[in-house]
């Protein structure tokens, strides 16, 4: 169940993503409802086509998500997956059997702006399942004639609010020196929402990591508005949860990797800003592989940023790879340890906010 103090991150469904789910400590995982995002089916760029059929893109959806999160509550949002062919709207009843069958609690989520073939099959799913929907609400939307927008939603999908978790998504945060007024805009706007009290649960998220890996030192937004929100909430209006897209962009990004060449990147969570440390290209002629991931991970430790390899699973294995005790690893890999030393960081922020225990 979610409440304000439990941690919604906005996870895209890839290796390093749900592995870092997966080696987080039962402590941490208590504190999270994950929304994770079906992607795209990839391409194959040498023989310009999709990499896979619909089938083979969702058939393993149900048994990982089992495999990697168990049988812990978490909310499934397919719009990236419809919003690259209509057509796959059909597999929505599919892609939610699939995890049925696994026993998965999962909650799907649906936007306000949803096609009518998509809000009729997630109808289904919800009074099939029994588990509500969560409402992802950009907050663009929020305007004159929202809150009559919502109630012919609602009306649709025939369902009351204490059946749907309302997630209002700012999504990418402007980097500006001015954010503190642009908060106060974006507070002003969340409370035109009419009677938040009668929502199952109620949060808001948002992302600020620089798409410029150069920005070291980038402020986390999403978690300055959501401390002023709380400030601005606390004895006047509903708390809400807390929901970041982790140590990456809104998008969805496609590459030739024929033509890209990745560079080293090691991310890492500070109390309002990101760490970023930039190497150079891990592949190609004159590269420094993988390799360079040991200077970077030592510069780490030295600083006063680092909280210790004890701190979560992500610390210890950029601790072992500092001493050598642990391999550099892959592009993937890095993705891992990032965002399970994140997650954790989030977890631990919540708690001194709200004064709970881990």
């Amino acid at each position: 169940m979610i409440n304000h103090s439990t941690y919604i991150p906005i996870l895209k469904w890839k290796q390093g993503e749900y592995q870092a789910l997966s080696e987080l400590t039962p402590e941490i995982k208590k504190n999270i409802v994950p929304l994770f995002e079906i992607p795209p089916i990839g391409f194959d760029f040498e023989n310009r086509k999709q990499s896979k059929t619909i089938d083979e893109h969702i058939q393993h959806l149900g048994s990982r998500l089992k495999k990697k999160w168990g049988s812990a509550q978490c909310l499934i949002d397919v719009t990236p997956l419809i919003l690259q062919d209509s057509e796959h709207i059909a597999y929505i009843p599919k892609i939610f059997e699939l995890y049925r069958s696994e026993s998965c609690e999962v909650t799907p989520v649906i936007t306000l702006d949803a096609k009518e073939e998509t809000i009729e099959a997630i109808k289904q799913i919800a009074h099939l399942d029994k588990r509500g929907i969560c409402l992802r609400l950009k907050s663009s939307f929020i305007a004159d004639g929202i809150n009559e927008n919502i109630a012919s939603f609602l009306s649709k999908i025939e369902l009351h609010k204490s059946n749907v978790d309302l997630l209002v998504d700012f999504e990418d945060l402007p980097f500006s020196g001015q954010f503190e007024q642009f908060f106060d805009f974006l507070i002003s706007n969340l409370k035109t929402l009419k009677e938040i009290n009668l929502w199952r649960s109620f949060a808001i998220c948002g992302g600020s990591f620089p798409k410029n890996a150069d920005q070291n030192n980038a402020k986390r937004l999403e978690w300055l508005l959501y401390k002023k929100c709380y400030n601005s909430f606390v004895d006047s209006y509903r708390l809400p949860a807390f929901g970041d897209y982790n140590i990456n962009s809104k998008e969805f990004v496609e590459l030739d990797m024929r033509l890209v060449k990745p560079y080293a990147k090691l991310r890492y969570t500070l109390n309002e800003n990101w760490y970023i440390d930039r190497g150079t290209a891990v592949r190609g002629r004159d590269s420094r592989g993988f390799g360079q991931f040991r200077g970077m991970c030592q510069k780490l430790i030295e600083t006063p940023y680092y909280r210790g390899k004890e701190f979560s699973n992500g610390d210890k294995y950029i601790y072992d790879c500092a001493n050598g005790t642990e391999n550099t690893g892959n592009l993937s890999t890095w993705v891992k340890v990032s965002v399970n030393q994140h997650l954790t960081k989030v977890v631990h922020d919540l708690a001194n906010l709200y004064g709970f225990s881990i």
